[in-house]
């Protein structure tokens, strides 16, 4: 897995892959470090997807993640650095490392105050509002070509 990232990702800087984050039904996550052209180093977070089984299926949603996100800026909404095959049927998007609590984890170990729940609620629904505003996202009749089906506490940082 490293080589094909490492030759997929020339145009973008080195990158290094440094274990596993999490998987899920539709991709794996692995923490990575990309060193860009000037030396610089971004601590990554690398979304991959790779089945030759499912018909392309994970390769067209990580693809059309990425083609989403590249589109995007705000402050509550990972950046993306980089989207691109990974072989005949795979794909990578190369994300900012976002490092802290899952909105999961907090509700488990602690009871958030009122106050700390209405800011987190408030900056979830800023960065929803952001891309429901967004030009370029809405389709013919108005109708969203964006739809968001996994925001929930494990995926809200």
């Amino acid at each position: 897995m490293q080589s094909a990232f490492a030759s997929a990702t020339s145009a973008h800087g080195k990158l290094y892959l440094l274990g596993t984050i999490a998987s899920g039904s539709t991709a794996s996550v692995c923490d990575g470090i990309l060193t860009q052209g000037d030396g610089r180093e971004i601590n990554v977070a690398v979304k991959w997807a790779s089945c030759p089984h499912d018909g392309g299926f994970r390769r067209r949603v990580l693809q059309r993640e990425g083609e989403v996100l590249s589109r995007l800026s705000h402050p509550g909404i990972v950046r993306l650095h980089a989207s691109a095959p990974l072989g005949a049927h795979g794909w990578y998007l190369v994300l900012d490392r976002i490092r802290g609590r899952t909105l999961k984890h907090v509700a488990r170990t602690a009871t958030p105050t009122v106050p700390a729940a209405t800011s987190y609620v408030q900056q979830l629904l800023h960065a929803l509002a952001y891309v429901h505003a967004g030009d370029g996202l809405w389709g013919c009749r108005g109708r969203p070509q964006l739809l968001h089906g996994d925001i929930s506490p494990y995926n809200v940082m």
